[in-house]
């Protein structure tokens, strides 16, 4: 008779063929398993985001395998704390007939409201960018504008624009994950994470972006750590149709 890490490794086995490897990777690769209790599946999890996340855009799939192998409807699962060790999720994952009751992350886009096409000012200078930016807005993850990378001189309104696209993609999909960061902002959390062994819960967040909004590229030049992590979420945004989008004072030769 197979153990229960044997009959998860299958669950595995089944979910990895569903989904993308670097899905696969990020999503599951860290599920821990704990061992069957009353009924239920134990299962570990990095982080609170990481469980919401996984409820919210995995659960019923992982529930409909957890099923087929085990034989059970319930999933219990575990947050790992630093210094606690675990803790029960208030909400446990219940069979494919229930509702799967979770509350998205906390999440802040850091968009101006102010910064829209609306009031982009129009000139024969910026004509192309502008119309590219707004095919990405209303027809996001076309293949010849991601990633998309506007350079200009400071002060031209690549900020604006780049606001712009992500409050329309907003408009016409309130469920998109839309982040706009400044290179800076972003350079401070990735040098914050790692001595705090944050690093992995920054990650799954940058992975998490359907639009990736980075200003002022320029600005982790010669950074290679942070240079590394932005490469890594590049890659794995990219490969799952994701929008990327980046400007720079520089051009990318410089």
């Amino acid at each position: 008779m197979a153990t229960g890490q044997e009959k998860w490794t299958e669950v595995l086995g089944m979910i990895r063929q569903r989904i993308s490897q670097d899905t696969y990777a990020t999503w599951f690769e860290h599920i821990i398993f704990l061992g069957l209790e009353d009924g239920k599946v134990l299962l570990q999890v990095p982080n609170n985001f990481f469980y919401e996340y996984l409820a919210e855009n995995f659960g019923q799939m992982l529930l409909a395998e957890v099923n087929k192998v085990f034989d059970v409807n319930d999933i219990d699962i575990k947050v790992k704390e630093e210094d606690t060790g675990a803790k029960t999720n208030e909400t446990a994952l219940k069979g494919e007939e229930s509702e799967i009751k979770t509350s998205k992350p906390i999440f802040s886009t850091h968009l101006s409201q102010e910064y829209t096409f609306d009031n982009f000012i129009k000139g024969d200078a910026n004509k192309l960018a502008r119309s590219i930016a707004m095919t990405i807005a209303t027809k996001p993850i076309q293949t010849a504008f991601n990633p998309f990378f506007l350079y200009g001189n400071s002060g031209v309104g690549k900020s604006h624009l780049v606001n712009a696209i992500g409050l329309k993609i907003l408009e016409n999909n309130p469920n998109k994950r839309v982040l706009y960061v400044s290179a800076h902002d972003f350079l401070i959390q990735y040098t914050d994470s790692v001595p705090k062994n944050k690093f992995n819960d920054f990650m799954f967040f940058y992975q998490s972006i359907d639009c990736l909004i980075v200003d002022d590229i320029h600005e982790i030049s010669g950074k290679t750590k942070t240079q590394e992590a932005l490469f890594n979420i590049f890659n794995h945004l990219q490969r799952n149709g994701r929008q990327i989008i980046f400007t720079s004072d520089k051009a990318p030769s410089s």
